[in-house]
């Protein structure tokens, strides 16, 4: 009995560790499963963290490349408007010069165009209206013109002016010689000649049209040749005129800016006789002789006709 109940127990005992061993095992296969399982998972998750290491990688490479992209452009455009800003900023400094330099030209035009207004208000003044003054009002410049009556009354023979400036006056014959002797009673230089000039009066270029004697203020002006007197007294801008009409080659003679006129229209004078008297009336910077040759009724130059100096004739 004892031994049967000790081979009961052993049995027992043996099929409880086998049971033991048995549930043990089950639970071995069911950790190394479980076991296999995580590993398996362990390496599905590797896969997928060096996949996505990788992807990350590719997408690292992406931003950078995309980053420089974009700081390349941001470095263009950074450049781009620093260039434009420059080129802007300097057409708009050139602008404003530009605009002031135009600014100025257009204020010294409008002045030189009130200047040439000024100027031209200032010829005709002296173009025409002057010359309109003395012709209405007489010369100036001189002392009162006296013109030698061509028949004296004994009351005017007697007066201390006409015993002056009259006495001495040859009644003359009027024949012309042809030939034209000097036409003051002393040699003077010659101050302007005949031809173009530039006049001091007017201010611009004009033609003299004789030649000028600068000779002292009351120096005897005498006929270049003989003949008629067609114009005594004041005429234009020639002041105090006389004009002596010549048969043959010389049409005319005029003489200018007297101070005294000593003959009188429709006289008849002969080559030599005095007719007036120097002086600056009508248009006139000074004492002089204004004197004219007309050939074939047109002015010329007298220094080819007339006389070289005083005395000769």
């Amino acid at each position: 009995m004892s031994e049967k109940k000790g081979f009961k127990d052993y049995s027992s005992k043996a099929f409880s560790k086998t049971k033991t061993v048995s549930a043990q095992i089950k639970n071995n296969q069911a950790e190394k499963v479980s076991n296999s399982k995580v590993l398996s998972k362990s390496r599905l998750s590797k896969n997928m963290i060096n996949a996505r290491k990788k992807q990350l990688s590719t997408e690292l490479i992406q931003a950078k490349s995309l980053g420089i992209k974009n700081y390349a452009q941001q470095k263009v455009s950074s450049k781009y408007q620093s260039a434009k800003s420059k080129v802007t900023n300097k057409y708009n400094k050139q602008f404003k010069q530009g605009k002031k330099k135009v600014t100025k030209a257009l204020k010294y035009i409008k002045l030189l165009w009130k200047e040439m207004a000024i100027a031209l208000a200032i010829l005709l003044l002296a173009i025409i209206v002057i010359p309109l003054i003395i012709a209405i009002f007489g010369s100036f410049g001189s002392s009162p013109h006296y013109y030698c009556p061509t028949e004296p009354s004994d009351a005017e023979k007697s007066s201390s002016v006409y015993q002056q400036y009259c006495s001495n006056v040859a009644q003359g014959d009027g024949i012309s010689t042809g030939e034209l002797g000097y036409p003051l009673e002393k040699t003077c230089p010659i101050t302007s000649p005949y031809g173009p000039r530039n006049s001091l009066i007017a201010g611009m270029s004009t033609f003299h049209k004789g030649l000028d004697y600068g000779a002292p203020a009351g120096t005897k002006i005498l006929a270049a040749d003989g003949g008629t007197v067609e114009i005594a007294g004041v005429y234009g801008g020639y002041g105090n005129c006389v004009v002596i009409k010549h048969s043959g080659k010389f049409d005319a003679t005029r003489y200018g800016h007297m101070s005294k006129v000593l003959v009188t229209k429709g006289q008849q004078v002969s080559k030599g006789d005095v007719i007036g008297l120097v002086g600056s009336s009508g248009i006139s910077t000074g004492p002089h002789l204004h004197f004219e040759v007309f050939v074939s009724g047109k002015p010329t130059d007298p220094a080819q006709y007339v006389a070289k100096e005083a005395g000769k004739k």
